[in-house]
């Protein structure tokens, strides 16, 4: 053989076998109607559970398949069971490769079976094209995917679409996508008319025509703003009203239709302000509205003796005897005079009216506590000296607390109801610098304080600020405290309490709380916590800090950390809050950063370190 026809020779073998290969044509794919196939019944589950749809294939020659199977095929005498994934998207056609044959893809859809259900039967028909007798099927109907790619994305647009044919209805497409602005979805051939439509723009309509199967139409859509974005503020908080809508206090921004507006700004006890704005549609407009006037009246305070502080609803205005123009209303008014009793009046204020409060003080009290901040130096005579006040100052002096709450809502009702009788208003709480004891147990741990809530997570420690009623509950239920050195080392204390605060009590969970965090700078982030209990590695500066905060007092008056374990300094405190009947809440504090909000067994020894109100 002539070696330069060989490559001829192969070129023609292989267009020959290519000749040869027959090929096979659908005649039909449709629903099983004969209810023979049973797929329900002895079908194929996929891997989520989900029954397999069942194509039965009716072709002699030998197969094989593609696409989304469940298992391998069955071999039947007229052909195969072929068991595809219903539930997955994906499953929209099958490959079908006979042996012989040239492979054949079914596309469902091109013969009217837009999906296939889980636990229904189909049947594919094949018909060989050299020796068919009719026609092959011919797909009945045909799809393209057509995309709409939306501008701003995130304008929560929908699209409706309608095809052009008589008697056609407006069909919704889909709502956009605002991560993405796009939608997608096939569309039948055929030309259609469609619609975009979002809130604060104007609609955009278009034609497009659906005729390529094998192509994605993308249909790009630019919408026009039919709104301005508006920012309105005003002064004193005002609520902000447009057209007779609320929108805010203060300020308010936001989309508005362009046109013109009517803003009216309204305050308790003030004349309303109005103004009316012109909106251009697609801009940014920043406007000022006219804050609302008040409707004033006059108070007119003296005192007996003068000089008595004035504070009006937790403002102050000076010392009597004062003219006070104030907004009409009722009004909270504070007398406060040096070793007097503060005076609490309530007083109504009218329209271009003077209101007269007369007030003497009759009653003295112990020295008046104002002020105070937290890390003040509460001291022995029931005054306060300033944190910032300098070493020497602060040595000279008996110091017998620390200030480590200033916050009213904070304080609880025991303690506000204990001050009130002595005619004091509350101002804080106070740690004692000294310890009550430095090692003892709770209490029994076999006996259920009924007196006493059990708190079962951090929320119920937080909200407990009732060391006052706690100590008291248990000084009527136990006369004497003698099972229980906690609450006696309070009561024996030495270190008397001024006459212008409460008794020493032993603190509660959430009070010792407010100390960690006010005090030793423990984060505040747990409060709201259900849990049991707290840790934390959060506040590695927690004992220096508290250390620090009596640095300035005198040795022989303050107990300082001191103690270590393993080179580390650890603090552990008791509080009168308990967690069941054998275990009481504390907080445990360690150098190295670790922090517990917890519980103990009632029998084990740690510290007391008393408070007071004041």
């Amino acid at each position: 053989m002539d070696i330069k026809r060989l490559p001829i020779l192969l070129a023609m073998l292989f267009m020959a076998c290519i000749v040869s290969a027959r090929e096979l044509t659908v005649k039909s794919f449709k629903p099983d109607t004969s209810g023979n196939l049973g797929s329900r019944t002895a079908g194929r589950k996929d891997r989520n559970g989900n029954l397999c749809a069942l194509i039965k294939v009716e072709v002699v020659p030998e197969c094989e398949f593609r696409w989304n199977l469940m298992g391998d095929p069955v071999r039947k005498a007229d052909g195969y069971w072929v068991y595809v994934t219903a539930k997955d998207p994906m499953t929209q056609q099958l490959r079908v490769m006979p042996k012989g044959y040239l492979p054949l893809d079914i596309v469902f859809k091109d013969y009217g079976v837009d999906k296939i259900a889980p636990g229904d039967a189909y049947v594919l028909r094949l018909v060989d094209n050299a020796t068919a007798t009719t026609a092959p099927a011919t797909p009945t109907r045909q799809w393209q995917m057509v995309q709409f790619n939306i501008t701003p994305k995130d304008a929560d647009a929908r699209i409706s679409v309608t095809k052009e044919a008589t008697g056609a209805q407006e069909k919704v497409f889909g709502d956009v996508d605002r991560s993405t602005g796009s939608v997608a979805k096939n569309l039948e051939f055929g030309t259609y008319r469609y619609k975009v439509m979002a809130s604060g723009f104007y609609a955009a309509e278009g034609r497009i025509v659906v005729n390529d199967r094998n192509t994605v139409l993308k249909e790009n859509v630019t919408l026009r703003s039919s709104t301005a974005t508006v920012t309105l503020s005003v002064e004193n908080n005002a609520s902000i009203y447009v057209n007779g809508e609320l929108k805010g206090n203060g300020r308010w921004t936001g989309r508005l239709e362009g046109g013109s507006y009517s803003v009216e700004c309204r305050k308790e006890n003030h004349t309303n302000s109005h103004k009316t704005i012109s909106v251009e549609e697609g801009q940014t407009m920043n406007i000022s509205l006219p804050a609302p006037n008040p409707i004033l009246g006059t108070l007119s305070v003296t005192t007996k003796p003068l000089g008595a502080d004035i504070s009006i609803d937790g403002k102050n205005y000076g010392k009597s005897p004062q003219n006070i123009d104030l907004l009409i209303g009722s009004h909270k008014v504070v007398l406060k005079h040096s070793n007097y009793a503060p005076i609490e009046s309530t007083v109504v204020i009218n329209k271009d009216d003077m209101s007269a409060l007369n007030k003497t003080f009759t009653k003295r009290a112990a020295p008046y506590v104002s002020s105070a901040k937290i890390g003040d130096f509460l001291l022995a005579d029931g005054t306060i000296l300033s944190k910032d006040a300098p070493a020497s100052e602060v040595q000279k002096r008996h110091v017998i607390g620390i200030v480590f709450c200033t916050d009213p809502s904070r304080i609880g009702q025991a303690e506000k109801d204990a001050l009130a009788a002595k005619g004091i208003t509350p101002n804080g709480l106070a740690i004692a610098v000294k310890e009550a004891a430095h090692s003892v147990p709770w209490g029994p741990t076999d006996i259920d304080e009924s007196c006493l809530p059990n708190t079962e997570n951090l929320v119920e420690c937080y909200q407990d600020i009732n060391g006052l009623a706690h100590y008291t509950a248990m000084a009527n239920a136990h006369p004497g405290f003698l099972q229980y050195p906690t609450f006696k080392a309070v009561q024996d204390f030495s270190v008397p309490a001024p006459s212008n605060t409460t008794s020493w009590f032993l603190p509660s969970q959430g009070q010792l709380w407010d100390y960690m965090v006010n005090i030793g700078g423990l984060p505040k982030t747990k409060q709201k916590d259900t849990q049991w209990s707290y840790w934390s590695k959060e506040s590695q500066k927690l004992i220096q800090n508290i250390n620090a905060s009596m640095s300035k007092v005198n040795s022989s008056q303050r107990t300082l950390i001191t103690e270590k374990i393993d080179g580390s300094y650890y603090y552990w405190l008791w509080s009168s809050t308990v967690y069941s009947s054998a275990e009481a809440r504390c907080w445990s504090l360690y150098s190295s950063g670790s922090v517990y909000c917890d519980w103990l067994d009632k029998g084990s020894s740690y510290t007391v370190r008393p408070i007071l109100a004041f």
